[in-house]
């Protein structure tokens, strides 16, 4: 061993030279701080075990002993006191692949960037396999900031890529813990779905694989939507008027139970506004019978016409009595109770014990009656034959007499 000035320790044995260090490990064993003005260039590891300055700023800072390939501590970089494994304050280029976990459970990329995050908390993370019955999906999340990422309380709604194919977002309750590596809790509803067949479920776990869109829910379009093919409605549809003052609303109804007056298994059209009120129902078409009732005047310009085929009929008989019936018919001027104008027809009740064929009673709780008035023509027309039937007869019986007496 040489040695000089107690400062410079050559062992020609082992080839090793210490500064400041009697018993040299290494070919370069220094103890204290070393400065060097141009590249050092390692041929093997460089070993540190405290921290590394660059131009007198400290660059990494390990907290024990260890090699170039691991830190037995935390290890800082462009940062004094680091908080994980490796801690880099600034940005990091990566010109490989970047792996992230092992055979962990959870394996999670933390994004902090919400203020008044600290340690522990999360703003939005990127997970994948979190699930025990099923390890293969990836999670995209934002949290609340309810809770530590292990905390029981933290609730994150949650999208999801699944392994089986497709994409799901989740939506967890504040009511409802949902912890990272847990199943979602039964109040969770997936706002979105669209599964491995291309089909889209909005605030629907299972869309119906009828259906390429499937919504629980109401759905509102700003814009016109367009159906290229059918469109079939369970419930109600709604059409708003624009005027900016006195709008209406109509609403085609067909409700499974009765409630706010409407008939349970009938179709309506039920007019709203201009103000407010129950609305009037402009017509309706019960599942029972199928006919449809009309409120209001029917106006169109070409002809109005019913079936009356020869084919579709049977026990056919010529009406009877006809002029006895028109007889007894009333016709009558009358105003509607909620209107000015000056009608005529008939009265259902008194027309009824005349010819009940021609009278209908509604099925509603109010049993309104009302008139068939086209089928009231056949008995005005078996009238007129009658009644002319009686002309001719009467003119047969004058001209009769007429020559009798001219005879004598």
């Amino acid at each position: 061993m040489t040695s000089i000035n107690n400062t410079l320790f050559v062992n020609k044995a082992t080839n090793s030279v210490g500064i400041n260090n009697s018993i040299p490990r290494y070919n370069l064993d220094v103890i204290g701080n070393m400065r060097a003005t141009s590249t050092i260039t390692a041929g093997a590891n460089i070993v540190c075990a405290s921290n590394i300055f660059v131009n007198g700023a400290q660059v990494i800072t390990s907290g024990g002993t260890g090699d170039s390939t691991n830190f037995t501590q935390s290890v800082g970089i462009g940062c004094n006191t680091p908080r994980y494994p490796l801690d880099v304050n600034g940005s990091a280029n990566i010109a490989g692949d970047l792996y992230v976990g092992g055979n962990a459970s959870s394996n999670i990329i933390r994004f902090r960037g919400t203020t008044g995050d600290d340690e522990g908390y999360l703003s939005t993370a990127i997970a994948e396999r979190m699930y025990q019955t099923n390890n293969s999906e990836l999670l995209f999340f934002k949290g609340n900031d309810a809770g530590s990422i292990g905390n029981s309380a933290y609730n994150p709604d949650r999208i999801r890529i699944l392994s089986a194919g497709g994409f799901k977002l989740d939506i967890a309750p504040s009511t409802s813990n949902w912890p990272v590596g847990s199943e979602p809790p039964p109040a969770a509803y997936e706002a979105l779905t669209i599964d491995s067949s291309g089909n889209v479920g909005i605030n629907c776990n299972s869309p119906s694989s009828t259906y390429k869109l499937d919504v629980n829910g109401t759905f509102n379009a700003s814009g016109v939507s367009y159906f290229n093919g059918a469109a079939s409605v369970k419930r109600d549809i709604y059409l708003n008027t624009f005027h900016p003052t006195n709008p209406v609303q109509f609403q085609f109804v067909c409700s499974p139970t009765t409630g706010g007056g409407v008939e349970s298994n009938v179709f309506h059209l039920i007019k709203y506004g201009p103000t407010s009120g129950t609305g009037t129902v402009i017509f309706s078409i019960p599942e029972t019978t199928g006919n449809m009732s009309y409120t209001g005047n029917i106006y169109a310009t070409g002809n109005v016409t019913a079936r009356s085929d020869l084919r579709k009929k049977t026990n056919i008989i010529t009406i009877e009595d006809s002029l006895e019936k028109i007889q007894h018919m009333r016709g009558v001027y009358y105003n509607k109770k909620d209107e000015k104008t000056r009608n005529v027809g008939f009265i259902a009740q008194h027309l009824e014990s005349v010819l009940p064929e021609v009278v209908d009673t509604s099925s509603t709780d109010e049993g309104y009656k009302s008139v068939s008035y086209g089928n009231i023509t056949a008995v005005l027309i078996e009238g007129m034959k009658s009644q002319q039937s009686t002309i001719a007869s009467m003119l047969f019986s004058i001209s009769t007499l007429k020559a009798y007496r001219a005879s004598k």
